[in-house]
């Protein structure tokens, strides 16, 4: 839940700041060729900061994916395990109310 919001974060940031930097660029008194040099220059760094911030989500996903994966081997294993005891248990009891049964008598 966390890894979603930090990502709507970011992609809102992001859009902010191409947003904001188009606006500057664009309401700036420069010329034209110069702007059009400007916005070309940011999209490209916003692009690769898009990609890094990308990235790191991805990770940062794959590990919880991981450490969860993890969690659920473990807690399948202990279940597992509680089950094989149990089982072993009714049978031992079974076995003991079984042999404790005397046959009836004509």
């Amino acid at each position: 839940m966390a890894n979603d919001r930090a990502g709507s974060f970011l992609i809102g940031l992001a859009v902010g700041g191409i947003l904001g930097g188009a606006l500057a660029v664009i309401l700036a008194p420069r010329p034209g060729e110069e702007i059009r040099g400007e916005l070309r220059t940011r999209g490209i760094e916003l692009r690769e900061r898009a990609t890094d911030v990308a990235d790191q989500i991805r990770e940062r996903g794959r590990v919880a994916m991981e450490e969860q994966r993890g969690r659920l081997q473990q807690a399948i294993a202990e279940g597992k395990e509680a089950a094989a005891k149990t089982r072993s248990e009714l049978l031992g009891r079974y076995e003991q109310a079984k042999g404790q049964e005397q046959p009836p008598t004509t």
